[in-house]
Protein backbone atom coordinates (compact mmCIF):
# COMPACT_ATOMS: atom_id res chain seq x y z
CA UNK A 1 0.00 0.00 0.00
CA UNK A 2 1.48 3.57 -0.68
CA UNK A 3 0.49 7.07 0.83
CA UNK A 4 -0.12 10.32 -1.38
CA UNK A 5 1.09 13.57 1.04
CA UNK A 6 2.36 16.60 0.69
CA UNK A 7 5.48 18.14 2.98
CA UNK A 8 6.22 21.39 4.38
CA UNK A 9 7.29 22.68 1.62
CA UNK A 10 4.38 21.73 -0.57
CA UNK A 11 6.11 18.86 -2.67
CA UNK A 12 4.02 15.90 -3.63
CA UNK A 13 5.47 12.57 -2.32
CA UNK A 14 4.31 8.90 -3.30
CA UNK A 15 5.39 6.27 -0.49
CA UNK A 16 5.40 3.31 1.48
CA UNK A 17 4.10 3.81 4.81
CA UNK A 18 6.91 5.85 7.26
CA UNK A 19 7.47 8.35 9.92
CA UNK A 20 7.00 11.29 7.25
CA UNK A 21 3.17 9.62 5.96
CA UNK A 22 2.50 10.18 9.79
CA UNK A 23 3.55 12.76 10.55
CA UNK A 24 2.12 14.61 7.15
CA UNK A 25 -1.50 13.37 8.67
CA UNK A 26 -1.09 14.53 11.68
CA UNK A 27 -0.23 17.86 9.63
CA UNK A 28 -3.23 17.43 7.74
CA UNK A 29 -5.49 16.57 10.82
CA UNK A 30 -4.04 20.50 12.67
CA UNK A 31 -4.55 22.27 9.26
CA UNK A 32 -8.81 20.99 9.12
CA UNK A 33 -9.01 21.65 12.63
CA UNK A 34 -7.80 24.93 12.10
CA UNK A 35 -9.52 25.69 9.29
CA UNK A 36 -12.68 24.47 11.28
CA UNK A 37 -11.89 27.29 13.72
CA UNK A 38 -11.41 30.13 11.11
CA UNK A 39 -14.44 28.97 9.40
CA UNK A 40 -16.59 29.41 12.64
CA UNK A 41 -15.13 33.25 12.99
CA UNK A 42 -16.09 34.09 9.14
CA UNK A 43 -20.04 32.99 10.03
CA UNK A 44 -19.83 34.92 13.29
CA UNK A 45 -18.39 38.23 11.21
CA UNK A 46 -21.28 37.35 8.74
CA UNK A 47 -24.08 37.39 11.61
CA UNK A 48 -22.18 40.71 13.45
CA UNK A 49 -21.43 42.21 10.28
CA UNK A 50 -22.85 41.43 7.11
CA UNK A 51 -26.61 40.59 7.72
CA UNK A 52 -26.53 43.96 10.25
CA UNK A 53 -24.40 46.61 9.25
CA UNK A 54 -22.94 48.25 5.91
CA UNK A 55 -19.54 48.25 6.86
CA UNK A 56 -19.69 44.23 6.30
CA UNK A 57 -21.11 44.78 2.75
CA UNK A 58 -18.43 48.07 2.24
CA UNK A 59 -15.59 45.54 3.30
CA UNK A 60 -17.01 42.40 0.98
CA UNK A 61 -17.24 44.70 -2.22
CA UNK A 62 -13.81 45.87 -1.62
CA UNK A 63 -11.90 42.60 -1.52
CA UNK A 64 -14.32 41.07 -4.26
CA UNK A 65 -12.93 43.96 -6.30
CA UNK A 66 -9.75 43.13 -5.62
CA UNK A 67 -9.93 39.85 -7.45
CA UNK A 68 -8.20 36.60 -7.09
CA UNK A 69 -5.49 38.31 -4.84
CA UNK A 70 -7.56 39.16 -2.30
CA UNK A 71 -8.73 37.76 1.12
CA UNK A 72 -12.00 36.64 -0.05
CA UNK A 73 -10.45 34.24 -2.14
CA UNK A 74 -8.48 32.68 0.53
CA UNK A 75 -10.03 31.15 3.15
CA UNK A 76 -7.44 31.37 5.39
CA UNK A 77 -6.42 34.83 5.37
CA UNK A 78 -10.00 35.23 5.36
CA UNK A 79 -11.20 33.86 8.44
CA UNK A 80 -7.76 35.65 10.07
CA UNK A 81 -9.09 39.03 9.06
CA UNK A 82 -12.78 38.26 10.20
CA UNK A 83 -11.19 36.70 13.80
CA UNK A 84 -9.66 40.14 14.12
CA UNK A 85 -12.03 42.40 13.24
CA UNK A 86 -14.30 40.73 15.54
CA UNK A 87 -11.61 40.84 18.28
CA UNK A 88 -11.22 44.63 17.78
CA UNK A 89 -14.43 45.32 18.31
CA UNK A 90 -15.93 47.46 21.09
CA UNK A 91 -17.67 45.70 23.85
CA UNK A 92 -17.12 42.05 22.30
CA UNK A 93 -16.90 40.07 25.26
CA UNK A 94 -16.88 36.46 23.70
CA UNK A 95 -14.12 34.33 21.47
CA UNK A 96 -14.51 35.65 18.01
CA UNK A 97 -14.50 31.90 16.75
CA UNK A 98 -15.02 29.03 18.43
CA UNK A 99 -12.68 29.35 22.00
CA UNK A 100 -10.12 31.65 23.70
CA UNK A 101 -7.59 28.97 23.62
CA UNK A 102 -7.91 28.70 20.19
CA UNK A 103 -7.41 32.53 19.59
CA UNK A 104 -4.29 32.43 21.20
CA UNK A 105 -2.84 29.77 19.51
CA UNK A 106 -3.93 31.17 16.02
CA UNK A 107 -2.32 34.69 16.70
CA UNK A 108 0.00 35.61 14.09
CA UNK A 109 2.98 36.93 13.93
CA UNK A 110 3.30 34.85 17.96
CA UNK A 111 6.04 31.93 18.12
CA UNK A 112 5.59 29.76 21.20
CA UNK A 113 8.60 27.38 20.58
CA UNK A 114 8.67 26.15 24.00
CA UNK A 115 5.22 24.99 24.19
CA UNK A 116 5.75 22.31 22.32
CA UNK A 117 9.44 21.16 23.49
CA UNK A 118 7.97 21.55 26.75
CA UNK A 119 4.62 20.03 26.57
CA UNK A 120 6.75 16.98 24.55
CA UNK A 121 9.54 16.89 26.72
CA UNK A 122 10.09 13.35 28.88
CA UNK A 123 12.26 15.43 31.36
CA UNK A 124 9.12 17.51 32.97
CA UNK A 125 6.78 16.21 35.20
CA UNK A 126 2.91 15.12 33.90
CA UNK A 127 1.66 17.56 36.47
CA UNK A 128 3.82 20.26 35.03
CA UNK A 129 2.36 19.52 31.59
CA UNK A 130 -1.47 19.28 32.65
CA UNK A 131 -1.19 22.99 34.43
CA UNK A 132 0.25 24.13 31.27
CA UNK A 133 -2.57 22.83 29.01
CA UNK A 134 -5.06 23.99 31.63
CA UNK A 135 -3.88 27.61 31.64
CA UNK A 136 -3.72 27.43 27.76
CA UNK A 137 -7.15 26.44 27.59
CA UNK A 138 -8.61 28.18 29.97
CA UNK A 139 -9.62 25.82 32.81
CA UNK A 140 -6.86 26.43 35.23
CA UNK A 141 -8.64 25.77 38.74
CA UNK A 142 -8.32 29.25 40.25
CA UNK A 143 -10.89 30.57 42.03
CA UNK A 144 -13.09 32.09 39.40
CA UNK A 145 -13.13 28.52 37.28
CA UNK A 146 -14.06 26.42 40.54
CA UNK A 147 -16.53 29.06 41.29
CA UNK A 148 -17.82 29.10 37.72
CA UNK A 149 -18.29 25.36 38.20
CA UNK A 150 -19.97 25.52 41.41
CA UNK A 151 -17.01 23.88 43.44
CA UNK A 152 -16.30 26.75 45.40
CA UNK A 153 -18.20 29.35 47.38
CA UNK A 154 -17.00 32.82 45.91
CA UNK A 155 -14.47 33.80 43.09
CA UNK A 156 -12.18 35.92 45.75
CA UNK A 157 -8.61 35.42 45.95
CA UNK A 158 -7.45 32.54 48.62
CA UNK A 159 -4.29 33.73 49.15
CA UNK A 160 -4.75 37.60 49.07
CA UNK A 161 -7.63 37.11 52.21
CA UNK A 162 -5.16 34.85 54.02
CA UNK A 163 -2.22 37.84 53.62
CA UNK A 164 -4.83 40.31 54.76
CA UNK A 165 -5.72 37.97 57.68
CA UNK A 166 -1.94 38.21 58.83
CA UNK A 167 -1.98 42.09 58.39
CA UNK A 168 -5.34 41.43 61.48
CA UNK A 169 -7.30 43.01 58.34
CA UNK A 170 -10.43 42.16 57.86
CA UNK A 171 -11.81 42.53 54.24
CA UNK A 172 -15.27 41.62 52.63
CA UNK A 173 -14.12 42.67 48.93
CA UNK A 174 -11.21 40.47 47.77
CA UNK A 175 -10.13 40.33 43.83
CA UNK A 176 -10.93 37.65 41.77
CA UNK A 177 -8.29 34.86 41.70
CA UNK A 178 -7.71 34.57 37.96
CA UNK A 179 -4.60 33.03 36.58
CA UNK A 180 -3.64 36.99 35.39
CA UNK A 181 -3.91 37.50 39.08
CA UNK A 182 -1.56 34.60 40.09
CA UNK A 183 0.93 35.64 37.85
CA UNK A 184 0.83 39.15 39.06
CA UNK A 185 3.43 41.08 41.55
CA UNK A 186 0.65 42.58 42.94
CA UNK A 187 -0.63 39.44 44.80
CA UNK A 188 1.98 39.54 47.43
CA UNK A 189 1.94 35.63 48.25
CA UNK A 190 2.96 35.24 44.64
CA UNK A 191 5.32 38.51 44.74
CA UNK A 192 8.70 37.30 45.03
CA UNK A 193 8.10 34.04 42.18
CA UNK A 194 7.16 36.59 40.07
CA UNK A 195 9.75 38.53 40.54
CA UNK A 196 11.86 35.87 40.65
CA UNK A 197 10.69 34.55 37.05
CA UNK A 198 11.21 38.31 35.44
CA UNK A 199 15.09 38.43 36.96
CA UNK A 200 15.68 35.39 35.32
CA UNK A 201 14.33 36.41 31.92
CA UNK A 202 15.77 39.60 32.11
CA UNK A 203 19.20 38.47 33.15
CA UNK A 204 19.42 35.79 30.09
CA UNK A 205 18.16 39.02 28.01
CA UNK A 206 21.11 41.04 29.26
CA UNK A 207 23.57 38.59 29.51
CA UNK A 208 23.61 37.31 25.41
CA UNK A 209 23.34 41.01 24.07
CA UNK A 210 26.80 41.23 26.11
CA UNK A 211 27.91 37.83 24.57
CA UNK A 212 26.20 38.48 20.83
CA UNK A 213 26.74 42.17 20.61
CA UNK A 214 28.51 43.03 16.87
CA UNK A 215 32.11 43.88 17.25
CA UNK A 216 31.37 47.64 15.85
CA UNK A 217 29.12 48.29 19.00
CA UNK A 218 30.54 49.70 22.56
CA UNK A 219 27.42 48.95 24.50
CA UNK A 220 27.91 49.28 28.50
CA UNK A 221 25.32 48.24 30.77
CA UNK A 222 24.11 50.82 33.36
CA UNK A 223 23.03 48.42 36.83
CA UNK A 224 23.31 44.86 37.10
CA UNK A 225 21.30 42.72 39.82
CA UNK A 226 20.80 44.80 42.07
CA UNK A 227 18.35 47.16 42.72
CA UNK A 228 19.49 51.03 43.16
CA UNK A 229 18.65 54.62 42.50
CA UNK A 230 19.28 55.83 39.42
CA UNK A 231 20.96 58.53 40.90
CA UNK A 232 23.52 56.17 42.42
CA UNK A 233 24.17 54.61 39.04
CA UNK A 234 25.03 58.14 37.48
CA UNK A 235 27.34 58.35 40.13
CA UNK A 236 29.04 55.67 39.51
CA UNK A 237 29.76 55.61 35.66
CA UNK A 238 30.67 58.11 32.99
CA UNK A 239 27.57 59.06 31.79
CA UNK A 240 27.53 61.56 34.71
CA UNK A 241 30.26 63.70 32.95
CA UNK A 242 27.92 64.16 29.47
CA UNK A 243 24.00 63.87 31.35
CA UNK A 244 24.69 65.74 34.67
CA UNK A 245 22.21 64.25 37.23
CA UNK A 246 21.17 67.58 38.49
CA UNK A 247 20.07 68.44 35.64
CA UNK A 248 17.56 65.25 34.22
CA UNK A 249 16.25 65.83 37.92
CA UNK A 250 15.25 69.38 37.72
CA UNK A 251 13.84 68.71 34.56
CA UNK A 252 12.12 65.57 35.89
CA UNK A 253 10.71 67.94 38.65
CA UNK A 254 9.56 70.01 36.26
CA UNK A 255 8.04 67.74 34.43
CA UNK A 256 6.20 66.42 37.66
CA UNK A 257 5.05 69.70 38.69
CA UNK A 258 3.38 70.15 35.06
CA UNK A 259 1.35 67.21 35.48
CA UNK A 260 -0.44 67.59 38.65
CA UNK A 261 -1.16 71.38 37.65
CA UNK A 262 -2.98 69.76 34.50
CA UNK A 263 -4.91 67.26 37.23
CA UNK A 264 -5.59 69.95 39.46
CA UNK A 265 -6.99 71.76 36.72
CA UNK A 266 -8.66 68.61 35.38
CA UNK A 267 -10.49 67.78 38.68
CA UNK A 268 -11.51 71.46 39.56
CA UNK A 269 -13.05 71.32 35.76
CA UNK A 270 -15.22 68.21 37.01
CA UNK A 271 -15.54 69.07 40.81
CA UNK A 272 -19.37 69.42 40.11
CA UNK A 273 -19.43 65.93 39.29
CA UNK A 274 -20.15 62.74 41.12
CA UNK A 275 -17.91 60.04 40.86
CA UNK A 276 -17.28 56.51 42.32
CA UNK A 277 -13.61 56.51 42.98
CA UNK A 278 -12.35 59.64 44.02
CA UNK A 279 -9.14 60.74 42.90
CA UNK A 280 -6.08 61.86 44.67
CA UNK A 281 -4.23 65.09 43.07
CA UNK A 282 -1.29 64.91 44.92
CA UNK A 283 1.05 62.08 43.67
CA UNK A 284 3.87 60.34 46.20
CA UNK A 285 6.25 57.83 46.11
CA UNK A 286 3.76 55.32 44.90
CA UNK A 287 2.83 57.43 41.48
CA UNK A 288 5.04 55.48 38.83
CA UNK A 289 6.23 58.59 37.29
CA UNK A 290 7.99 59.88 40.62
CA UNK A 291 8.69 56.52 42.10
CA UNK A 292 11.12 55.97 38.51
CA UNK A 293 12.87 59.13 39.07
CA UNK A 294 13.11 59.75 42.22
CA UNK A 295 12.15 56.37 44.37
CA UNK A 296 13.44 52.82 44.61
CA UNK A 297 11.88 51.67 41.36
CA UNK A 298 14.38 52.17 38.49
CA UNK A 299 14.49 50.44 34.25
CA UNK A 300 15.61 47.01 34.45
CA UNK A 301 18.59 48.72 32.32
CA UNK A 302 20.38 51.82 31.27
CA UNK A 303 22.20 50.84 28.38
CA UNK A 304 24.85 53.51 26.83
CA UNK A 305 26.17 52.93 23.24
CA UNK A 306 29.15 54.73 23.28
CA UNK A 307 30.04 54.44 19.29
CA UNK A 308 26.84 56.33 18.16
CA UNK A 309 25.61 58.38 21.26
CA UNK A 310 22.57 56.94 21.90
CA UNK A 311 21.36 55.97 25.37
CA UNK A 312 18.59 53.14 26.06
CA UNK A 313 15.96 52.96 28.40
CA UNK A 314 15.64 49.22 28.54
CA UNK A 315 12.80 46.95 30.26
CA UNK A 316 11.00 43.69 30.21
CA UNK A 317 7.27 43.34 30.79
CA UNK A 318 6.03 40.40 31.37
CA UNK A 319 2.08 40.23 31.15
CA UNK A 320 -0.54 37.99 31.06
CA UNK A 321 -1.01 36.67 26.98
CA UNK A 322 -4.73 35.57 26.99
CA UNK A 323 -5.76 38.14 24.98
CA UNK A 324 -4.73 39.14 21.66
CA UNK A 325 -3.96 43.24 22.30
CA UNK A 326 -1.49 41.94 25.54
CA UNK A 327 1.81 43.77 23.55
CA UNK A 328 0.06 46.66 23.25
CA UNK A 329 -1.26 46.91 26.52
CA UNK A 330 1.97 45.63 28.10
CA UNK A 331 4.18 48.58 25.85
CA UNK A 332 1.51 51.40 26.96
CA UNK A 333 2.06 51.03 30.60
CA UNK A 334 5.99 50.56 30.29
CA UNK A 335 5.72 54.05 28.10
CA UNK A 336 3.63 55.56 31.05
CA UNK A 337 5.50 54.28 33.67
CA UNK A 338 8.70 56.10 31.99
CA UNK A 339 7.41 59.14 30.09
CA UNK A 340 9.32 61.34 32.72
CA UNK A 341 12.31 59.54 32.85
CA UNK A 342 12.81 59.56 29.12
CA UNK A 343 11.29 63.29 28.48
CA UNK A 344 13.99 64.57 30.64
CA UNK A 345 16.45 62.62 29.09
CA UNK A 346 15.39 63.80 25.53
CA UNK A 347 15.23 67.38 26.67
CA UNK A 348 18.67 67.32 28.93
CA UNK A 349 20.60 65.87 25.59
CA UNK A 350 18.76 68.54 22.91
CA UNK A 351 20.95 71.22 25.74
CA UNK A 352 24.10 69.86 25.87
CA UNK A 353 27.14 71.40 24.07
CA UNK A 354 30.43 70.32 23.27
CA UNK A 355 31.31 67.02 23.15
CA UNK A 356 28.06 66.71 25.60
CA UNK A 357 26.07 67.49 22.46
CA UNK A 358 24.27 64.60 19.82
CA UNK A 359 22.96 62.31 22.14
CA UNK A 360 19.84 60.48 21.73
CA UNK A 361 17.47 58.80 23.78
CA UNK A 362 15.54 55.70 22.82
CA UNK A 363 12.92 53.08 25.04
CA UNK A 364 13.18 49.43 24.26
CA UNK A 365 10.52 47.61 25.65
CA UNK A 366 10.92 43.61 25.50
CA UNK A 367 7.30 42.38 25.92
CA UNK A 368 6.71 38.86 27.06
CA UNK A 369 3.74 36.60 27.93
CA UNK A 370 3.05 34.27 30.41
CA UNK A 371 1.96 31.47 28.57
CA UNK A 372 5.18 31.91 26.13
CA UNK A 373 4.38 33.89 23.80
CA UNK A 374 6.76 36.62 22.04
CA UNK A 375 6.18 39.01 19.21
CA UNK A 376 8.67 38.14 17.17
CA UNK A 377 9.38 40.84 15.06
CA UNK A 378 9.34 43.33 17.51
CA UNK A 379 11.66 41.16 19.53
CA UNK A 380 13.96 41.13 16.78
CA UNK A 381 14.00 44.47 16.11
CA UNK A 382 14.91 45.54 19.56
CA UNK A 383 17.84 43.13 19.39
CA UNK A 384 18.80 44.47 16.29
CA UNK A 385 18.64 48.12 17.82
CA UNK A 386 20.97 47.01 20.49
CA UNK A 387 23.59 45.36 17.82
CA UNK A 388 23.10 41.48 18.58
CA UNK A 389 23.93 39.76 15.22
CA UNK A 390 21.37 38.20 13.09
CA UNK A 391 22.48 34.93 13.66
CA UNK A 392 21.89 34.60 16.84
CA UNK A 393 18.40 36.47 17.32
CA UNK A 394 16.01 33.51 16.87
CA UNK A 395 18.10 31.13 19.32
CA UNK A 396 17.89 33.61 21.54
CA UNK A 397 14.64 33.90 21.16
CA UNK A 398 13.87 30.58 21.67
CA UNK A 399 15.73 30.41 24.82
CA UNK A 400 13.94 33.36 26.73
CA UNK A 401 10.79 31.28 26.17
CA UNK A 402 12.42 28.46 28.64
CA UNK A 403 12.76 30.60 31.46
CA UNK A 404 8.92 32.25 31.10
Amino acid sequence: MTYEWEDTDGVQHVTAWSKAVRNAILRGGAVYQRQRVLDRAGTNWNKNFLISADVGKQIIRQSASAGVPSDLMDTDRWGRRCMLQLQETANWNEPAATTWSAEFLLREGEIRECLDSWINSSAVHESKKRRAKQVITCSFPCGKWLHRICTRKSPGCELYKRERRKDTVLDDVLPLETVANLQNAGCKSQKKSVIGVHNRCWGYLRGVNLMHDEAKRNLEFIGGERDRHLQQLWEETKIGDILPWEEVEREAERLLESTRANERNSENSHASLEQDDDRTVDQDETDPYNEVIFGHSRPDSVTIEWTIKTMYVLEFNRTSDQRQDYRERGECRTRDQHEVLVKSLETVTKEAEGESAGWTVKLIIFVGGTCGSVHVQTFNSNLKELGVVELKRNTIRSHEHDLQ
